[in-house]
């Protein structure tokens, strides 16, 4: 468990704000913490982590993914593909800081 999600309080506060829309549709399962991981052992330990959750939404509808820190984007990319794999046609992202890798 990693505690306080950062990402969530910051979506719900553009909700708050601007009443934009959200919706958590992807999960994920299991697997290390990756600060400590190099960028192939990142794509190795979430592929296949990452799963479409219980929520249904329209294939049509434009994709935001939002997360805290792109270091790899091995995050981003994982979940894109998951998305596109399950019918999503516009996928677009968002990060709030880049570390450096």
């Amino acid at each position: 468990m990693r505690g306080w999600d950062q990402t969530n309080e910051i979506l719900r506060q553009l909700y708050r704000l601007y009443g934009y829309p959200m919706k958590e549709v992807l999960t994920r399962s299991g697997g290390e913490s990756q600060k400590s991981l190099s960028y192939e052992g990142r794509m190795e330990n979430l592929r296949g982590r990452i799963v479409m959750g219980n929520k249904k939404i329209d294939p049509t509808v434009k994709i935001v993914l939002v997360d805290d820190i792109f270091t790899t984007g091995a995050s981003l990319n994982e979940s894109a593909k998951v998305l596109r794999d399950n019918g999503m046609k516009e996928i677009e992202a968002v990060t709030i800081a880049r570390a450096p890798y």
